[in-house]
Order: C-alpha cells, then sequence, then structure tokens
C-alpha cells in the first residue's frame, strides 16, 4: 500500500473518498484527513499517471460539494427543524372527538421529550 499525504486543511472527507473511488476504482483503499494533511490509501500497484491524479483530485476538490447522502441527510434536517419549528398544539383539537385531543396531546407530549432529549 502507498500512502499519498498532501497539505490541506478544508475538506469533505466524503466527497473527496467518493471523488477518489470514482477515479481509481479498486486502487484507491481509502483516506484519512488530519485536519492540516489528506493522506490516501492506493494499492502498490497504482501507475504513477493514477498518483498524480490523486493529487490533482485533492487540490481541485471543492468541499462545498456535497455526496448525494450528504444532500439527503441536510434535508432530512432541514425537515426536522421546520418540523420542530412548529409543534402541534393540542388546543387546535378542541373541537374534537376526545380520542382525537387525547392523540394531539401525547404528539405534543412527544415532540417535548423529544426536544429534550436531543437538545432542540
Amino acid at each position: 500500500m502507498i500512502e499519498i499525504t498532501l497539505e490541506r486543511e478544508d475538506v469533505n472527507v466524503g466527497a473527496l473518498d467518493q471523488e477518489l473511488r470514482s477515479a481509481l476504482g479498486a486502487s484507491f483503499f481509502g483516506l484519512r484527513s488530519s485536519g492540516r494533511a489528506v493522506t490516501a490509501y492506493v494499492d502498490e500497484r497504482t501507475a504513477d499517471t493514477d498518483m498524480n491524479r490523486v493529487r490533482e483530485i485533492v487540490a481541485a476538490h471543492d468541499p462545498s460539494r456535497r455526496t448525494p447522502d450528504q444532500e439527503a441527510e441536510a434535508a432530512f434536517q432541514q425537515q426536522r427543524e421546520a418540523f420542530l419549528e412548529a409543534p402541534v398544539e393540542p388546543a387546535r383539537f378542541e373541537a374534537e372527538g376526545d380520542l382525537v385531543r387525547q392523540l394531539a396531546e401525547r404528539v405534543a407530549w412527544l415532540e417535548g421529550e423529544i426536544r429534550r432529549l436531543t437538545g432542540g
């Protein structure tokens, strides 16, 4: 295994890993970021041109670019925050039957517990 270490502070590890895997395929084993440098691990049989490609990809890496999984997580967090900003108000269900009112009270209680447990 060959380690290619390059100075690089600002890195989106998930996106950079995806970029390198796409470019090198099975020759790329993974990467590590220390906050000051990035180390890419490649197969010892990796051609010099591919090792140079690793250097180019790391140098050109845009840490603001997200992977599809990161985009999905960000969208989920936005939905979660929007949901938590508009809690269920049991008073809105006073005109409904007892069952609906009780359910609204329980949902409101659960929301409060979730906020308490998550610090939200």
